[in-house]
């Protein structure tokens, strides 16, 4: 933040993912973990490697395979997302109300496809990748492929750092979600690993959607899923 306010730019904002997230690394890798914008940088890293837009890249390599029709990053192009759009909600009182979010849009003026946060889609699309990688059916990944989703990737100074984020409410709750603190977690390449079973053993992990040998990726205002080997549990 104190970077970008040296260079008079807004914090959060830009067009394509160098102005939006273009900043000095705050520590070397592997040594800290931080939520940040590193799905961003992965997508644009997929378009310099392949010489095509993510866009392009997942409709040959995700919608192709699956049938899917409607996952852009240019959901105004697409008449049936551009209609069925929803309003950013936020919870501003203890009670739970529900209210319009007034603030700024992630995807508001995009020139990039923004890996990390960008892509629309309709609900029965989105369960389409979420049934293909659960059942590994190979059409978008390699069985070897899915199977390091739920390896552990933090070195032992990452996984502490990631703890100190967890012991704080607020950030667990608009990065992850809530789950119980102190048990045993871990980051994988797509979202928080847990290899700790709940407190109340439950049968199968249909049963929790925080439970042993599974990993979890959401954000307070979007969607929250868990996957594990047999199922889905979705909390949109």
């Amino acid at each position: 933040m104190r970077y970008r306010k040296d260079r008079n730019e807004e914090i959060g904002a830009g067009s394509t993912v160098l102005s939006f997230a273009g900043a000095p690394l705050l520590y070397e890798p592997g040594t800290k973990w931080l939520y940040s914008t590193s799905m961003d940088w992965a997508g644009k890293l997929v378009e310099r490697i392949t010489g095509v837009t993510l866009e392009e890249y997942m409709k040959k390599n995700i919608r192709a395979p699956l049938g899917i029709t409607d996952i852009t990053f240019w959901p105004d192009t697409n008449p049936t997302l551009k209609a069925g759009k929803a309003d950013m909600t936020v919870r501003n009182t203890p009670e739970g109300e529900i209210v319009h979010d007034g603030g700024p849009q992630l995807y508001n003026g995009a020139e990039d496809c923004f890996g990390g946060h960008g892509p629309w889609a309709s609900m029965p699309n989105y369960l389409k990748i979420l049934q293909s990688i659960l059942q590994d059916d190979e059409k978008l990944l390699k069985k070897e492929t899915s199977k390091i989703m739920f390896e552990p990737q933090l070195s032992v100074e990452s996984r502490e750092a990631m703890k100190q984020t967890w012991s704080i409410p607020a950030a667990t709750k608009l990065f992850v979600g809530e789950f119980p603190q102190g048990i045993a977690t871990d980051w994988g390449i797509e979202g928080l690993l847990l290899f700790q079973q709940l407190a109340i053993p439950l049968p199968t992990c249909s049963k929790a959607r925080r439970s042993i040998h599974t990993f979890t990726f959401s954000r307070s205002l979007s969607t929250t899923a868990t996957l594990c080997r047999s199922e889905v549990w979705g909390t949109y």
